[in-house]
């Protein structure tokens, strides 16, 4: 029987062929054959996180700090204190939880004025707010088509021109859901959803299904009978701000209940 691991512990995984925290068969090959999957700096507290490809590629793409960079479902915040000792402008938006872990994170690293995160609903955006990059992290696979198009078009509405947006999603070639947790996931991607969400005002820097599944997909980790879940990574730049249009994702500003991001 296959075991199925999350992408969470994927990143373990991984790292742990580095650290030498975990021992598992298939992490040192994973990491000599793709080496360039996953980064794992040294924060100033000693922490590694493991930081995903896209938001490597998308650090280049960014420019000099600081950025003003929202994340959506932000989780422990690790991708986002990373940009924020970078030098970045970063808001993060998740479970009140996880939004006192990461501001309690940020304020240790002594990053609290780079790093603040709130309690919100990602499918509320302000449409008076604009950020030089947004990040749904591993987020829109738990909504329904509905609020995918409500919240994709509401990223797109705080984007400035030439910003990012920067996604990974669970992929439609993926273990049954009762054996993958987590088990409320609504929609699996098929390759070029997201894609196929921006228009011509978008120019496409990535489109790819992710290069930790295509390493596990080897003959070397299929004998360690380990799969993890498709991960379709996409990052966009806005060229140009798009003429007005009404559309099935166009984002509805009058709902109630929006984020209010206090400065």
């Amino acid at each position: 029987m296959k075991t199925y691991v999350t992408s969470e512990y994927a990143d373990i995984i991984l790292a742990s062929a580095e650290t030498e925290l975990l021992t598992h068969p298939a992490a040192a090959a994973v990491m000599k054959e793709f080496p360039q999957t996953f980064d794992i700096p040294t924060l100033p507290d000693g922490h590694r996180p493991s930081i995903s490809a896209p938001v490597l590629e998308a650090v280049g793409h960014i420019g000099a700090a600081p950025k003003r960079i929202l994340d959506l479902g932000s989780g422990e915040g690790t991708q986002g204190i990373y940009l924020a000792t970078l030098g970045h402008d970063v808001t993060a938006i998740d479970s009140p939880s996880n939004a006192a872990y990461s501001n309690n994170w940020a304020q240790e690293l002594g990053i609290q004025n780079n790093y603040r995160a709130f309690t919100g609903d990602a499918r509320k955006i302000p449409s008076t707010e604009k950020f030089d990059v947004v990040m749904a992290l591993s987020l829109l696979h738990f909504f329904d088509a509905a609020d995918i198009s409500l919240t994709v078009s509401g990223i797109q509405n705080a984007t400035r021109s030439g910003g990012l947006n920067v996604f990974t999603v669970y992929g439609e070639d993926n273990p049954p859901q009762e054996m993958m947790p987590p088990r409320n996931l609504k929609q699996l991607f098929p390759r070029g959803m997201l894609r196929g969400m921006y228009g011509s005002n978008w120019q496409i820097l990535r489109d790819e299904e992710g290069m930790a599944t295509r390493a596990v997909k080897r003959d070397y980790l299929q004998a360690n009978a380990v799969l993890i879940p498709t991960i379709c990574e996409l990052i966009t730049r806005k060229t140009a701000e798009p003429a007005p249009v009404t559309s099935a994702i166009s984002f509805n500003a009058s709902r109630t209940g929006q984020i209010v991001i206090r400065r």
